[in-house]
C-alpha cells in the first residue's frame, strides 16, 4: 500500500477494550506502511511512519 492514510476517530483514549482495539489496529496498519492519525475528543495523536 503506497501513500495510504487512515484516520481513526474515537471518543476518548481511556483504558478499555475499544481503545485497546483502536491502538492495536493502528500498530498493524503502521507495520503495513500506512500513515495513521488517531483523533480523540480534546486530544489528537499523530503516529508518523518513517520508512
Amino acid at each position: 500500500m503506497a501513500n495510504e492514510r487512515v484516520l481513526l476517530v474515537i471518543d476518548g483514549l481511556y483504558i478499555g477494550g475499544t481503545e485497546t482495539h483502536v491502538l492495536e489496529l493502528a500498530k498493524e496498519l503502521i507495520k503495513n506502511n500506512v500513515f495513521v492519525s488517531i483523533v480523540a475528543r480534546k486530544e489528537v495523536y499523530l503516529v508518523i511512519l518513517k520508512s
